[in-house]
């Protein structure tokens, strides 16, 4: 009877070391994405809906041929809302202004002057200018696909209640009529990944088998032109043991199946998550399977887990 007892003791004895070496913790290092460019495209020419009525019949330039606004002397004319819908994830990198125009009566000289605002007409940009030559309608075009008008412009500047154009019209003789007051925006589309919370995970301290253990979620961002689908997988080259390589004949794929993530369920498919065009937020949670005896494929120790993210940019 004592010699069982002593057995049984010894045995719990080397079962508690077994659990005590057993113990690790686990961080995950999530990588960051490089920005993609995808290439350069532009809006087409759009025209205003709205004006301050600073030239006579202002609103006969809200579109081509559908009309004169007309002015004499010098005057000036704003025009607004031009119903651009820019997606997220593009760069502006270039403006255009439009002018359809022709001076009228005596000959003489004649500028438009044109300059653009992004907040309602606060600020104004540097002005462009164009001498209108006298006899029929031209078009006359200022900016370009490369010309920023002197600042850098964010997708929210175009919005109808901030985004302007202002025509200051300078003669000295006849009048001027504008058909058109058009905008065409130059823009490159970029694909875009940013990780807003979890960069760095840590797991519970494992003690040993029979848990479930997930870390606290990834929230990521994705700000994408096109439809999307990502994927990730544990790098290990880059992931290590107590701040060092992983030893050798570390078991590196039974590892790997025991990290599952959750992606939210609006993004995910097999193998990752995926979605539209737009910009998405969602989180992924990451969880470590130790139930049963899959704590034998860890040694005892610190593990750094790096995982990177691969993503696929569809048409």
């Amino acid at each position: 009877m004592l010699r069982t007892t002593k057995k049984n003791l010894r045995k719990e004895q080397t079962n508690d070391k077994r659990a005590l070496s057993a113990a690790i913790t686990l961080l995950v290092f999530l990588i960051l994405l490089p920005l993609s460019t995808l290439g350069q495209g532009d809006t087409g020419w759009y025209g205003p809906s709205e004006t301050n009525w600073g030239f006579s019949d202002a609103s006969g330039a809200f579109s081509d041929g559908n009309g004169y606004a007309s002015a004499e002397d010098t005057a000036g004319c704003d025009y607004w809302d031009y119903g651009f819908s820019l997606e997220p994830g593009v760069q502006v990198v270039g403006i255009e202004v439009r002018l359809d125009a022709r001076h009228l009566g005596k000959p003489g000289a004649l500028e438009l002057e044109v300059c653009l605002t992004w907040n309602g007409g606060s600020n104004w940009t540097a002005a462009y200018s164009a001498a209108v030559d006298h006899g029929a309608e031209q078009t006359y075009i200022l900016g370009g696909p490369v010309n920023e008008w002197g600042r850098d412009w964010n997708i929210t500047d175009f919005g109808d209640s901030v985004f302007g154009v202002r025509i200051t019209a300078s003669m000295s003789s006849g009048r001027v009529q504008l058909d058109w007051v058009a905008v065409r925006v130059y823009y490159t589309s970029v694909f875009s990944m940013e990780i807003l919370s979890g960069q760095q995970m840590q797991f519970p301290t494992i003690t040993g088998p029979g848990m479930y253990n997930s870390v606290n979620n990834a929230t990521l961002q994705i700000t994408s032109p096109n439809s999307w689908s990502l994927s990730d997988v544990i790098v290990w080259q880059e992931s290590t043991l107590d701040g060092a390589t992983l030893p050798e004949g570390f078991n590196e794929d039974q590892v790997a199946a025991l990290l599952t993530r959750d992606y939210d369920d609006a993004y995910q498919v097999l193998n990752g998550a995926a979605g539209g065009r737009g910009q998405h937020t969602f989180d992924v949670a990451y969880r470590l399977d130790l139930t049963g005896d899959n704590l034998r494929y860890f040694l005892a120790g610190n593990y750094s887990l790096v995982i990177r993210y691969t993503s696929t940019v569809n048409d």
